[in-house]
């Protein structure tokens, strides 16, 4: 059985580095959509809390209290 030379191996590193590059590329590209997903809902939770506390999203403040006391009592 005849050995792979150098060149042969090299090019079969490379070829592997750049499938590794791409997929990296890939990853790191998903995971800033999902990051910026979830700073949009973060931002939203965040601007319904504040309707909901000052009243200005059409849930009285009793009926939030009263959902919260039912749900802790769970």
């Amino acid at each position: 059985m005849r050995r792979a030379g150098p060149s042969a191996v090299t090019v079969c590193v490379q070829a592997d580095l750049d499938q590794l590059r791409e997929q990296l590329e890939e990853e790191q590209s998903g995971r800033a959509d999902m990051q910026r997903a979830l700073q949009k809902a973060n931002a939203e939770a965040q601007q319904w809390k504040q309707k909901c506390e000052s009243g200005e999203g059409g849930v009285r403040s009793v009926t939030t209290d009263s959902q919260r006391m039912q749900h802790e009592q769970k």
